[in-house]
């Protein structure tokens, strides 16, 4: 996802160790199954809330992207056929 991918760039730049220490091992392995999207969705929650304060805006907007096409994403998963 270009979003996170944008975040992991921008946290690399600033050395911001601790959000990287919370996306990175979800972000690197592929969403091949719903545990690891639901994996993902849970980490950008963490990241938001535990990091909030070394976010800048452009990062914040990043994440509420990424989780918010995840959460479609997860949705066209689930839905009734």
């Amino acid at each position: 996802m270009e979003c996170c991918r944008r975040c992991v760039d921008s946290w690399c730049e600033r050395r911001e160790l601790r959000c990287l220490s919370l996306l990175l091992p979800a972000y690197v392995s592929p969403l091949a199954h719903t545990d690891q999207l639901h994996g993902l969705l849970d980490v950008l929650k963490d990241v938001n809330g535990l990091c909030r304060e070394k976010l800048k805006s452009d990062e914040l907007n990043w994440l509420i992207e990424a989780h918010n096409t995840l959460e479609d994403i997860s949705a066209e998963v689930w839905k009734p056929k």
